[in-house]
Formats: structure tokens, sequence, C-alpha cells
């Protein structure tokens, strides 16, 4: 959109005094932009993998592998102004071995105000 700033980026933890190792229940894909008129930002969590804590069952929690999920992510857009977002996830390959496969993902936004 013109007269737009915008970025998607990898968030390690989110607004944490945290430092070190990403932990996957912070992370995520960040989609940010700023009206260059009026020096302001907006920004929207695009993906934020799937988190430990939404499972009840403890056992279940401690055996599937979670993922990082926003890595390497690629903006563009479609003639119209769309936005789109190719990024990577790390998620569990499905089985109880806790190996992690890479996944492409697509996200895509309507056009900016």
């Amino acid at each position: 959109a013109e007269g737009l700033l915008t970025v998607a980026y990898y968030l390690c933890t989110r607004s944490t005094a945290e430092l070190g190792a990403c932990k996957v229940d912070m992370d995520g894909l960040i989609f940010a932009w700023r009206d260059t008129r009026t020096d302001r930002w907006t920004y929207e969590e695009v993906d934020t993998g799937t988190n430990p804590a939404d499972f009840d069952d403890a056992d279940l929690r401690n055996e599937l592998a979670f993922g990082f999920c926003g890595l390497e992510p690629s903006l563009t857009y479609y003639a119209a102004g769309e936005v789109i977002i190719a990024y990577r996830c790390e998620v569990d390959d499905g089985t109880r071995s806790k190996r992690k496969v890479s996944q492409i993902k697509l996200a895509t936004r309507s056009l900016l105000p």
C-alpha cells in the first residue's frame, strides 16, 4: 500500500526480559507496518505455531515435539496490494519420535488501510 513501510519477521521471545534460547511458546511470525504519513506502527501476529500449554493432557504435552514457527519469512504483494508471506515452521512429524520436519506455509492478508 502506498505510504506504508511493511516488514515480516520472526520474533524469538515475546516482550520478556529473558534472553537466550527461543521458547516455543513465546515465538511467532509478526507482520508490521508503519504509516509514513502518521509515523504509527501496527503489529499483527501471523502464526505462533503450536503452544504446548494448549494441551490439557500432560502426558501428550510431554510426548509431542513442538516446533518454532515463522522462520525465514519472505514478504511480497499481489498486484492488487494484498500481502503474501512465505515462511517455515518446524512441526512434529506426527509420530511419537519427537522428530521435527520443516513445513513451508503461506499467509495472506487483505489490503492494508
